[in-house]
């Protein structure tokens, strides 16, 4: 009888390969003896990274492979196809929803000048709402909110009624 929580193996063309700037000590995922190397392939889904370490992880959440990482040159995620391809439908829907930016706010996705900055940052310390900033510089409340996260002056993810309420 098999158990229907359990996870299939990910299998070897799926790995995850880890480049790394000397070598270093990690585990062969197939039978467990540790090597030193300075590539690794680790059977991870996930990577969760911060400026110290950077930990690979599988499906049922267990650590698989772990690097400081500074040693990190680059990790290369396999060429996996999804189960169900929804391109089409992705393509259409994206599309669809760029177009209907564009139109409403024709600089989305533009790169921002000096100008447009200096701009940014006196509309905001005059108190502008990020709905009138963006009406201003033709672009969307999450790029305004997102420039000032970038120029530092209001902290990334805080909510529109917070950015309006300061």
């Amino acid at each position: 009888m098999s158990d229907s929580n359990a996870m299939t193996p990910i299998p070897r063309d799926e790995y995850l390969v880890v480049w790394l700037d000397k070598p270093m000590l990690g585990t062969d995922p197939d039978d467990g003896i540790e090597f030193t190397a300075d590539r690794h392939k680790v059977p991870a889904r996930w990577v969760r990274q911060d400026p110290n370490e950077t930990v690979f992880i599988d499906d049922l959440g267990v650590i698989v492979g772990r690097w400081p990482t500074p040693a990190i040159l680059r990790f290369d995620w396999p060429d996996v196809k999804p189960a169900v391809d929804h391109e089409a439908t992705r393509n259409e829907a994206w599309e669809d929803r760029f177009e209907k930016i564009l139109t409403k706010c024709p600089q989305a996705w533009t790169k921002w000048s000096d100008e447009e900055d200096a701009q940014l940052v006196a509309e905001f310390e005059a108190g502008l709402t990020a709905k009138e900033i963006g009406a201003r510089h033709s672009r969307t409340v999450g790029a305004i909110r997102s420039r000032l996260a970038k120029v530092e002056l209001f902290e990334r993810g805080t909510s529109e009624s917070a950015f309006d309420a300061r």
